[in-house]
């Protein structure tokens, strides 16, 4: 029972005592299941997106987090003119260590777009998500399995298994202005801004991870800020920051990026099929430099990521590879059978 309550100590209160979240290096495209104000922001009607990230490469062993998404919206146009619906569904596992200790979950994001005026639009939106977390125990090793040479896992185990498998639901809600002054006329440089701000665990659900321990998952409060500034017709430079505050405990992603076009929207529907390629680096304030590389083609996106951990800690954490992939409709909505 000793030996049980040592690894609860070392690997599940702290968890417990800092109830933090998974998080993705390219926050910027999984912004649907942080902010749902952004759910259906997009250049386009329909979006499926998935997104994966291996953490600790060399470690020794997996904490890996996975998220499908699928963003629709409502009365959107062609020209993104008028107030539209958005609705996104979401699926995530996270799991890590031997123990894959993790949770699963899956959401609904719904948001509500209006203009402002030609170029400017502001949103808002609400989320919820029903959540399990569990752990299984079995790939572990205890000293009572130590055969005198090696941990012999034939051997039966005295420990039970403390840790409980519990469900809750959670919510959260968010706001979110756009500029885009690709709205607003046939200029060939790029100008944009995404300013977003959200709260996440607004009930704050408790968490029960045996029967003698009992916390509160800490509000999760957030700031993004994407942006695109027009070099040439075919350059640009893309500025992303991203604030986090959880508890205790605070995060910043700050990300530089420089766009080379190859292939141009139509100026005169607006539909975009771009080919672009942009590479750059996003710096955590954890201490982390991560160089990353987006290729657009159109209707597909593909990104890749490498977390490089900085100093001392990069011997402990090694480092983190992230890929993401999304396909948008951009001709017309999978709802309405006429082109728009």
């Amino acid at each position: 029972m000793r030996l049980i309550l040592l690894i609860l100590s070392f690997f599940i209160l702290p968890v417990v005592l800092v109830a933090q979240d998974y998080h993705f290096t390219q926050y910027d495209k999984s912004l649907m299941i942080t902010n749902p104000a952004t759910v259906g922001n997009f250049e386009g009607f329909e979006r499926i997106s998935i997104q994966n990230r291996n953490q600790w490469i060399g470690a020794g062993t997996k904490f890996i987090t996975t998220m499908t998404s699928a963003e629709f919206t409502i009365g959107k146009s062609g020209h993104q003119n008028k107030a539209f619906g958005g609705i996104g569904l979401f699926f995530m596992n996270d799991a890590g260590g031997d123990s894959k200790f993790g949770m699963t979950c899956g959401g609904i994001s719904i948001s509500g777009n209006i203009p402002l005026a030609r170029g400017h639009r502001l949103s808002a939106g609400l989320q919820t998500s029903f959540n399990n977390r569990n752990a299984d125990f079995s790939n572990l090793s205890f000293y009572s399995q130590w055969n005198g040479s090696i941990f012999d896992h034939t051997i039966a185990v005295d420990e039970p298994n403390q840790l409980a498998s519990f469900s809750y639901l959670d919510a959260g809600m968010g706001v979110n202005y756009s500029f885009d002054k690709s709205s607003r006329g046939t200029s060939s440089k790029e100008k944009k801004i995404n300013i977003g701000g959200f709260i996440q665990h607004i009930n704050q659900p408790k968490l029960r991870y045996n029967a003698l321990a009992v916390d509160h998952l800490y509000a999760k409060y957030g700031l993004h800020v994407e942006s695109a500034f027009g070099l040439s017709s075919n350059m640009s430079l893309e500025l992303k920051v991203a604030q986090f505050i959880q508890g205790k405990h605070y995060e910043g992603l700050y990300g530089a990026f420089y766009k080379l076009k190859f292939k141009g929207s139509s100026q005169i529907t607006r539909l975009k099929h771009e080919k672009t390629l942009s590479t750059g680096l996003y710096f955590r304030s954890t201490g982390a430099l991560i160089p990353a590389c987006y290729v657009d083609f159109g209707n597909y996106r593909f990104g890749v990521s490498y977390d490089q951990e900085l100093g001392r800690i990069a011997a402990a954490y090694r480092s983190s590879l992230e890929f993401s992939f999304s396909y948008t409709t951009m001709k017309k909505s999978i709802f309405k059978g006429k082109r728009l």
